[in-house]
Formats: structure tokens, C-alpha cells, sequence
């Protein structure tokens, strides 16, 4: 459970030092308009020198658009699950992730701007700062992006998330 708390405090708004991310209740589009970025298949951990709980991340195709995200820590039977998918905003990759524990109307989708570097992943949250009030549609959200990924408040770059391979 600790691996996914960690994981989760990234995407859940739980961080102890900063603000919180922006919780939508549309995604930036469609997942059928998604591609999937092969990188991410496989599994993930924390790196060593961050290592401060034991578990794994695994990430799978879903379909073709989509993928499944588990957790599972260390010495524990349970996993959780969540999805994600891919939407590109004036080049920039986004991660629109939800939770599928619960009902996903009751799930908010998140947003994690990521890149790959060597064996690492990096995760950022987009954060909450910048929206005045929750946006309704897809396509206004990806207009708000546009407007506004360049400003420094847009994501949480103090508690970035970073995962080495780990298969």
C-alpha cells in the first residue's frame, strides 16, 4: 500500500509540501484518440536512493488506447488499480489518470506531465492553482492547457514523482 500512497500522494493531492492537483471531471479526450507510449509498459519502482518503501508499480496495455496502472506493495496481497491514457497538448504529453477502485464518476481524472530519461520516469502533477472553478468539457480543458502549461504554477515541480525500471 506504501508504494501506491506514495504514487497516489503524487496524483491525490496528499503532498505534504505543496499545493494540489487540478481534479477534473472530464479528461483532456477521448482515450480512443489516445496512443500508447510503449515505454511505460512493464514494471516500475522507486530508485534506490529514494527508496523508502518496497513495492512495485506494473504497468499494461488496457486495450489499445489505454493503459492499467497496479500497485502492489511489498508483503501484501491487494492491488489497486487505475487508468491512463495519453492526450498531447501543443506537444506537450500528458497523463489523464483515474483511479478505478471506486465508481469512475465518483474518480476524478488527474493530470501528470511525465518524460522518460534513461530508465527513469518522471511524473509531474498538474495543479489546481491557476483554475478558478472546475472546467466541464474536454475540449475547454485542453483550451486552458494551451492558455496556460508554459506558467510556472501550472505544475508541482518540487515533488516530482521519479520511478526506475524495474524488470
Amino acid at each position: 500500500m506504501k508504494i501506491k500512497t506514495l504514487l497516489i500522494t503524487l496524483v491525490v493531492s496528499i503532498f505534504l509540501l505543496s499545493g494540489c492537483p487540478y481534479e477534473s471531471p472530464v479528461p483532456l479526450s477521448s482515450p480512443e484518440k489516445s496512443q500508447i507510449d510503449a515505454r511505460f509498459i512493464g514494471k516500475w519502482r522507486l530508485p534506490e536512493e529514494e527508496k523508502k518503501e518496497k513495492g512495485i508499480v506494473e504497468i499494461l496495455n488496457f486495450n489499445d488506447h489505454e493503459l492499467l496502472i497496479l500497485f502492489k506493495e511489498e508483503n501484501s496481497e491487494k492491488i489497486d488499480k487505475a487508468r491512463a491514457f495519453i492526450t498531447e497538448v501543443k506537444g506537450v504529453s500528458y497523463l489523464n489518470y483515474q483511479d478505478v477502485d471506486l465508481k469512475p464518476e465518483k474518480n476524478p481524472w488527474l493530470f501528470l506531465k511525465y518524460r522518460f530519461s534513461g530508465n527513469r520516469l518522471y511524473l509531474n502533477t498538474v495543479e489546481e492553482d491557476l483554475f478558478a472553478h472546475k472546467i466541464q468539457s474536454s475540449r475547454k480543458l485542453r483550451a486552458f492547457f494551451k492558455k496556460n502549461q508554459h506558467k510556472k504554477d501550472f505544475l508541482d515541480m518540487e515533488n516530482d514523482l521519479t520511478l526506475a525500471r524495474a524488470d
